[in-house]
This record gives C-alpha cells, structure tokens and sequence, in this order.
C-alpha cells in the first residue's frame, strides 16, 4: 500500500467523531482474572473480554483465536477470506 493512502487512511481514523470509549472498573478487573483463570488467557485479554462483555460488545476484529474460547464473544479474523 502506498504510503499516501496510508497516511489517509490514518488521517481518517483518528479525526473520526464517532468513537464511543468505554471504560473499566474494579468490577471488570475482577471479572477479567476470572476469565483469565478460567481460560488460560494473558491478563490483557481477558480484561479486553471483560470490558467487551460488560459493555455488550460481541465481536473482536482479531487474528487472535484464543478470544473464541469466550462465550459471547464472536471473533472476525480480519486476515481471513470470508466466504
């Protein structure tokens, strides 16, 4: 990819206004260790799931399969044909 579509295409996700940032509690960092243990995850992904589950997020745009062992969380390999 040329380097001018990708500074466009920079450009344009970071002056993109409908962003809507969700946050985590001390809820969530508890929930996140239990998805950790239960799972056998990396912390920061399981606090990711956690905050995706308590904020009704269902889909992660991720080539990480590990995700797909959480219920409620559908994974979309974005380096994947999708048929």
């Amino acid at each position: 990819m040329p380097s001018e579509d990708i500074q466009r295409f920079i450009h344009s996700v970071i002056s993109f206004q409908g962003w809507n940032i969700v946050h985590y509690t001390g809820t969530t960092i508890i929930h996140a260790h239990e998805i950790k243990e239960q799972h056998k995850l990396h912390f920061w992904d399981a606090l990711l799931a956690a905050t995706m589950l308590e904020n009704h997020i269902q889909t992660i745009y991720t080539e990480d399969a590990h995700f797909r062992k959480i219920p409620g969380i559908n994974v979309m390999n974005p380096y994947e044909t999708q048929l």
